[in-house]
């Protein structure tokens, strides 16, 4: 063979080692010939030698200049041994990247709802160790972050199956229904810097009607899982999304990661309904503030309203004894939630119609959406306007309670009852709004 076409050969071959790389010259020029001299066995094997070092020198972490260029839709897969465990990947047919930038939330998670059946999953599809989905959030250790990787998928399933939800009502009355949507959000639940895989013990996900918790509930009884019902419900109580032993998952670092509604039904079970997907739901900063830019309505006879109202009086059971209006259903009761965990609510029965009296001589309460914190003090504060032919005044307070409850005490502006039997005129009317703080960051 002539010495130039082995040369030439050699050239094709080192064109192939660096096939992934136009950088500049990573490795020296070993060997230099001239025309006529002699090829021996030793040169070549040296020359072989050397290329050879040179490029698994750089494949193993050298560094070198220039640009990789990748074609025909190329992967780049990151593992965390020599392939089973992928934990990073820049995937070349449309640029998406898996992995966790250094801000806090979930990477490579969303949501499906088929039949009921609410699954957190990885990018369309089934999560595993070779299809994982990250989140970045506070380690369990003070003060650092964790990242970690979702292997396995989780759900639970609603009323339209046999459900994971039965008789746990989050705080709301069970015996009425909640026929409006009411706001989810889903949280993960770090247990050790574990990853989600699944399993009892691991960090898993969760949700909760609170939108503002720093940690998990401090008692195993305000926590459920589809294996059981805890012993107490309220607003602030999660449900884990797995069964497991949820004395384990007290008290632990939690994150914020999506947003969904659900409505309760009391037809056949007390039980909830997974509303159909919207554009509002998912994963992201950007469902969540969707969800708390929404304006939701708060349904009768809830949290203490008597039969079909948003109204409460002691010694009262039926809407006789209260206060209402010949136009029901014009009754605005609309509420938002802050990030924060502020609650705006808005009540007037201004385009109801005329009103009737009620019977009961004693404190009418307004019933809101979501219990109070309680404050240090009790206090007063503006609510609105109010037409009450036994009341002198055209402003009325709102009493801001010292106690977590769900209903509110109507006040005239010199700090008096307002009863509910003061609305002896048909045109007599009461609407206003009140703020106050209704969800607990650490239960």
């Amino acid at each position: 063979m002539r010495f130039k076409k082995i040369l030439f050969t050699l050239a094709i071959a080192a064109s192939f080692w660096f096939a992934p790389s136009i950088s500049d010259a990573t490795c020296s020029n070993f060997a230099t010939y001239v025309d006529g001299q002699v090829l021996t066995a030793s040169s070549l094997n040296s020359f072989q030698t050397n290329y050879t070092d040179c490029v698994n020198a750089v494949l193993d972490g050298d560094t070198y200049t220039g640009n990789n260029v990748m074609h025909s839709a190329s992967d780049i897969l990151f593992y965390s041994d020599t392939g089973s465990n992928l934990e990073a990947a820049i995937y070349g047919d449309d640029g998406d990247i898996l992995g966790a930038i250094r801000q806090d939330g979930a990477y490579g998670v969303d949501i499906d709802l088929s039949a009921g059946v609410f699954t957190v999953q990885c990018e369309d599809a089934t999560c595993s160790a070779t299809n994982p989905a990250h989140i970045r959030m506070q380690s369990t250790t003070s003060g650092d972050k964790a990242v970690l990787r979702v292997t396995a998928a989780a759900t639970f399933q609603d009323r339209n199956g046999t459900s994971d939800l039965t008789a746990i009502s989050f705080g709301l009355t069970e015996t009425v229904d909640w026929n409006q949507d009411i706001p989810f959000f889903l949280y993960v639940v770090n247990r050790a810097d574990s990853d989600l895989d699944g399993s009892d013990g691991s960090s898993v996900f969760a949700i909760s009607r609170s939108p503002v918790m720093q940690t998990s509930p401090a008692s195993a009884n305000n926590i459920h899982d589809t294996g059981d019902t805890a012993s107490s419900e309220s607003e602030n109580d999660i449900f884990i999304l797995d069964d497991v032993t949820v004395a384990n998952y007290t008290s632990l670092p939690v994150q914020l990661i999506g947003a969904f509604r659900m409505q309760w039904d009391t037809d056949t079970a007390d039980d909830w309904a997974i509303q159909t997907l919207s554009d509002a739901d998912g994963i992201g900063p950007d469902a969540i503030r969707r969800t708390l830019a929404t304006q939701w309505t708060f349904p009768v006879g809830q949290n203490g309203g008597i039969e079909s109202t948003h109204l409460f009086v002691s010694g009262g059971d039926a809407s006789a004894d209260i206060p209402k209006w010949a136009t029901p259903g014009n009754i605005i009761a609309l509420y938002h939630i802050a990030a924060d965990g502020q609650i705006t609510y808005e009540y007037s029965t201004m385009s109801a119609g005329n009103c009737t009296n009620g019977d009961v001589a004693a404190q009418l309460r307004l019933a809101v959406p979501v219990s109070s914190l309680g404050y240090s003090s009790r206090y007063l504060a503006p609510f609105g306007y109010a037409a009450i032919t036994g009341v002198a005044d055209a402003i009325v307070l709102i009493e801001i309670p010292t106690s977590a409850v769900r209903v509110f005490d109507f006040k005239s502006t010199s700090g008096g009852q307002v009863r509910a039997n003061e609305f002896s005129d048909t045109g007599d009317d009461i609407g206003g709004q009140v703020q106050y703080y209704g969800f607990d960051p650490t239960p």
